[in-house]
């Protein structure tokens, strides 16, 4: 049964108070957010004869603090769920960006709207799954984070031949560059490259297959 806005603030300091029930005075004293604010987000005005104006606006700032200390989702007190429960999404708790929980989503989305339940979705969500629960995934990306780093060496190798040209022309000290700078990107792709390989025949089952 859907509540209405005072129900919700009350049953957030009364019930779903994760301080246990506090008065007022107390969450007024703890949050910094004024008694009669918090009294008049509290009242029934349709009651209250002797208020009965709608209750006063607040600011989005002042529902995030109250959320925040009684442990409730602003969603709840603002009407758009009846769970007061607060859940941390995939952003917040994997450290995930909004587009790849998205591209993740979307995957599941379209599986489920797939008629055949071995459809190419379906299969395709099967493959997430096994990608990401796989025991070489942690390494794969320990060897593509280290691929990441070896590019900015050899960028700044790149960078360095460069200056040693103009100085070359100019008749100055050359700047040293070092070798294993310039090709470190070229071995660290190869090995990101063949630990991927063999993480594709792991999951392909592939692994006593001819090349």
């Amino acid at each position: 049964m859907s509540l209405t806005t005072y129900e919700r603030f009350n049953n957030a300091r009364v019930e779903y108070n994760m301080h246990g029930k506090q008065t007022m005075g107390q969450v007024a004293k703890a949050t910094g957010v004024p008694q009669s604010i918090i009294s008049d987000l509290e009242r029934d005005h349709e009651l209250d004869a002797e208020h009965p104006a709608t209750p006063r606006k607040v600011a989005y700032q002042t529902v995030a603090v109250l959320a925040r200390h009684y442990g409730v989702s602003a969603d709840y007190l603002l009407g758009l769920t009846d769970d007061p429960h607060r859940r941390s999404a995939a952003v917040d708790s994997l450290g995930l960006t909004p587009e790849a929980v998205r591209q993740l989503r979307q995957v599941r989305h379209f599986a489920e709207m797939e008629e055949e339940p071995d459809g190419d979705m379906h299969r395709m969500q099967q493959v997430l799954n096994r990608f990401l629960s796989s025991r070489r995934f942690s390494k794969f990306l320990a060897f593509f984070m280290l691929s990441e780093k070896a590019a900015e060496k050899t960028r700044a190798a790149q960078r360095g031949l460069q200056a040693q040209r103009r100085a070359k022309r100019e008749g100055q000290p050359l700047v040293p560059v070092s070798l294993a700078d310039r090709n470190s990107y070229a071995y660290r792709k190869y090995l990101c490259l063949r630990e991927f390989e063999k993480m594709l025949d792991a999951f392909c089952g592939a692994d006593d297959l001819e090349p």
